[in-house]
């Protein structure tokens, strides 16, 4: 058991020395990325997104790790509901609803090159992360069509828009997978491009009962096309 315990500390100390050797030339990459989304919730229906923000990347042996803080587009269609007031002779029906999550977030990729590509000009790689992402506000776009019950004449207004933040939790976590493409740049800078599909693992209604089209459960999933770069280096 001794010996076992001593050559665990060795091989530990030896594996220690190596990392920070190579630590040592390592470089901590700053810089900033966007992108756009196509986003869908739990139904049919899709919206286009923004998303952008500043990140530290620190490449170590065949991986990269990326975190930063972005803001960040989620959402998409929900579906339509008529509000029908009793002793009241019209009708009022909520139709093309959009949803947008407008969210701040913390991203925190890992990317996997091909073993031996670390020095070539352009790098292949798979991508898998996690992000946390704290939304700030929930618009929902809508248009809406008023019926006079009594003679069938109608009306529509578009344009509509409302915050609907209670209505929705304000945590969001997402688990992320992907591929892209690195390339290097002046002065050992990099930039790269890449393509991540993210997907909600919590349910983001806070709606427990009400109109039909309010409530029911919430999940995101988003297809990200991202490009970024370094700006500098540490």
């Amino acid at each position: 058991m001794k010996y076992l315990l001593k050559c665990t500390i060795k091989l530990s100390l030896v594996l220690s020395f190596l990392l920070v050797g190579y630590g040592l030339q390592a470089q901590i990459g700053l810089g900033a990325s966007v992108g756009t989304n196509i986003n869908q919730l739990n139904s049919p229906g899709v919206y286009t997104g923004f998303n952008g923000g500043v990140f530290a990347s620190y490449d170590i042996l065949f991986l990269n790790a990326r975190a930063g803080v972005s803001y960040n587009q989620l959402g998409g269609a929900r579906p339509s509901f008529t509000d029908s007031p009793q002793g009241v002779d019209f009708t009022t029906e909520y139709i093309n609803r959009q949803l947008v999550f407008h969210n701040v977030e913390v991203p925190i990729y890992v990317n996997v090159y091909y073993p031996g590509s670390e020095e070539a000009a352009i790098k292949p790689r798979l991508t898998v992360g996690f992000a946390y992402g704290f939304n700030i506000a929930t618009v929902e776009k809508r248009d809406y069509r008023l019926t006079n019950t009594s003679n069938g004449t109608y009306a529509v207004y578009s344009g509509d828009k409302e915050n609907v933040r209670g209505d929705f939790v304000n945590h969001h976590f997402d688990v992320a997978g992907g591929f892209g493409f690195d390339f290097a740049l002046e002065d050992d800078r990099k930039g790269f491009v890449e393509i991540i599909y993210r997907q909600g693992l919590n349910q983001m209604n806070n709606v427990g009962f009400g109109r039909v089209g309010n409530v029911g459960d919430v999940y995101t999933n988003s297809i990200m096309l991202n490009f970024g770069m370094t700006i500098f280096n540490l």
